[in-house]
């Protein structure tokens, strides 16, 4: 915060002076939210045996908030988060399903600032009948939105790889980590964002 003065001034007259202050700006920048309102300020003079005094001044040095706040930003389509599945050695033997888990402890970022989760998950299936043998799957867990700077870290794992198994399969259970960096690049009203580990591929 910046206290601003309006510099001197004097008052030759007893009497109560009123003035009016508003904030007045000309910036265009984004993300910025200006306040409105408008103060009286009255400054009280009185003639005291021949010399004035100021006796008081009401509502002097008024408070104007001014607050920002960047544009979200969204992983969507091509950008969105995605996993790829490939199978060797014969026609999948059924589906396949991905579970998207956002790491709070790991992550800078808080889950209350994503949009499209449900409780901090997402799913996503790769269907038998896309995979051939030797067959390669791309899915994607759909639309997500942030509304603030951090990093965001995901697991991804294959929920399978910890159930019954089909006879001859070997699926992979090892966990994938994709983290989503956004940032307030030049703090120009819009958040960025980049993604390292996107669309990791498990290998059945």
């Amino acid at each position: 915060s910046v206290t601003q003065t309006f510099g001197d001034i004097t008052f030759t007259a007893a009497g109560d002076y009123k003035f009016v202050i508003d904030e007045t700006t000309t910036t265009t920048a984004g993300g910025w939210t200006y306040d409105s309102k408008t103060v009286e300020v009255t400054v009280h003079v009185e003639d005291q045996n021949g010399a004035l005094v100021i006796t008081g001044i009401d509502n002097n040095n008024p408070e104007f908030i001014n607050s920002y706040t960047p544009g979200s930003v969204s992983l969507s389509g091509d950008s969105a988060l995605k996993v790829t599945k490939v199978v060797s050695g014969g026609t999948a033997a059924s589906d396949f399903h991905f579970t998207l888990t956002f790491d709070a402890e790991s992550s800078s970022g808080k889950a209350e600032n994503i949009e499209g989760l449900n409780n901090e998950t997402l799913t996503s299936t790769v269907s038998k009948d896309n995979l051939a043998e030797d067959g390669t799957e791309t899915v994607s867990f759909g639309d997500l939105t942030f509304k603030a700077a951090g990093d965001y870290v995901f697991t991804v794992n294959e929920d399978e790889a910890d159930g019954e198994i089909p006879d001859g399969w070997t699926y992979d259970n090892s966990d994938k980590t994709i983290t989503v960096h956004v940032t307030d690049e030049g703090f120009d009203g819009q958040l960025d964002i980049t993604v390292e580990g996107n669309n990791p591929t498990f290998y059945n």
